[in-house]
Formats: C-alpha cells, structure tokens, sequence
C-alpha cells in the first residue's frame, strides 16, 4: 500500500490458497437395498497476484477519482474419486479415477466517483469477477465427475450515491446494477432417491438486475432508525442444450 506524490494511491499483493481433503460417504436405497460406498480424495491450489490505484486529477477542485484494477488468477484442481457399489449377493469395486485441471483469468476493475461535496458521493463502477470451475465429487457418474465443470464469470455494473445528511444524522445510500454471467454454474439433482447426488453444470448465460437502499437516521441522540430495501429479478438468456 502506498502513495505517489498527492495524486495517486495503490494497492498491489499476492495471494496463495492450498487444501487437501479426503473423505468417504454411502448411501442405501431402500428399495433396491443397493449400497453405494464412494471415496474421494482432492487438492486445490490457486494463485493471483491485484493491484488497484486511485489517480484524483487536479481538475474539478480535485473531487473527482479514477480508480482502475487488475487480478490475474490461476487454479489448479485435482480430484479422485472411486465408487464401490454393494447389492445383496455381490460387490463391485470401481476404479480410482482421478481428474485434474487448471484455469488461468484476468480480471479488470473501474470506478469513477465524484465528491458532490464533502457528504455526497457519486460513482459508477465495472468488475468482472470470476469463479473457478472444478470436479465435483457428489456427481451422479464416474463420467460426470471427469467431465468436471467450467469456470463461471461476471460482469457486473453499478451506479449510485452515497451521502450523510443534516449535520451526519441521516445516511442514505441509494444503488442500481446489472450482472451478466457466463457459464453460470448451477447445481442439478439426478438421483430423485438420493438428495446426495447431484451434478453442477455450467447453464449458459443469466442476468441478474437490482437496487438498493439504505437509510439510517439519528433524529435524537441515542435513538437509531434504519431502513433497508432491496429489489431483484432474474433470468436465464442462454440455456446450453434447449432447443
């Protein structure tokens, strides 16, 4: 964290993540008294490295800021996972299977913000963001869980105002965004006997818009009242596979 001159502040840092887990479920169905014993075993690392700076020109008495970021990311995922499937009278072991892949993302970031005045600030914002994809070990197949599933981004833009009013005793924060995934991960259940099994699959394309507001006020000493309200609405753009 630092300063050049009076003009530009920044941000600049490294991230590392690793886990390891192992673990070992089963699961009856009642009515065909078949056991399915599953073993999993996974590590998951990632890495990424930011920085952010806020550059305020000497123009419009020095309230205006441009803000600008960047995150590069990498994940790297491995997983094995082996079935051994019990009925009355016989056992089947499956095979250890295991599965490995890695992601790489940039992601960039801008917010420009204009001071009002010293209690009122407005701004409008771009982020992409992004979620890695993996292996997931509750799938309904030794074929699924290989497949794994994609990463999932973001683009999100948002635009509002902040402010603190009548001598700092009424805050009201007022916001609106829209934000557009790609190969949104969704979970989906494929064993209607089995709430344990199910299969992420990356949908498509969804959009998600909303606003929110956030009033406090303090019309006496020592009594606070607050209001929040948030609208939302959704919906899929692009469902792979529908007709």
């Amino acid at each position: 964290i630092g300063d050049v001159g009076d003009r530009l502040k920044y941000v600049l840092g490294l991230y590392y993540f690793e886990e390891k887990g192992d673990g070992f479920s089963t699961s009856l169905n009642g009515r065909s008294l078949q056991r399915d014993d599953r073993e999993i075993h996974i590590e998951n690392k990632a890495y990424a490295a930011y920085g952010q700076a806020t550059f305020t020109p000497a123009i419009l008495d020095d309230r205006l800021h441009i803000t600008g970021g960047l995150r590069w990311s990498q994940d790297k995922r491995r997983a094995r996972m082996q079935d051994t499937i019990i009925t009355p009278g016989s056992t089947v072991i499956g095979p250890m299977t295991p599965a490995a892949t890695s992601f790489d993302n940039v992601s960039p970031s801008l917010i420009i913000a204009f001071d009002v005045n010293p209690d009122v600030n407005l701004y409008a914002k771009m982020v992409r963001g992004y979620k890695s994809g993996g292996f997931n070990v509750r799938a309904s197949s030794l074929e699924r869980f290989s497949a794994g599933f994609k990463p999932e981004t973001i683009t999100s833009y948002e635009a509002g105002l902040k402010s603190m009013l009548f001598d700092r005793r009424l805050r009201f924060n007022i916001a609106g965004f829209i934000s557009d995934y790609r190969d949104i991960q969704i979970n989906t259940r494929s064993d209607p006997n089995n709430v344990g099994i199910t299969d992420v699959l990356n949908a498509g394309k969804a959009r998600v818009k909303g606003i929110e507001l956030d009033v406090t006020a303090e019309p006496v000493d020592g009594l606070n009242l607050n209001v929040t309200y948030s609208y939302l609405t959704g919906k899929y753009l692009e469902v792979v596979g529908a007709d």
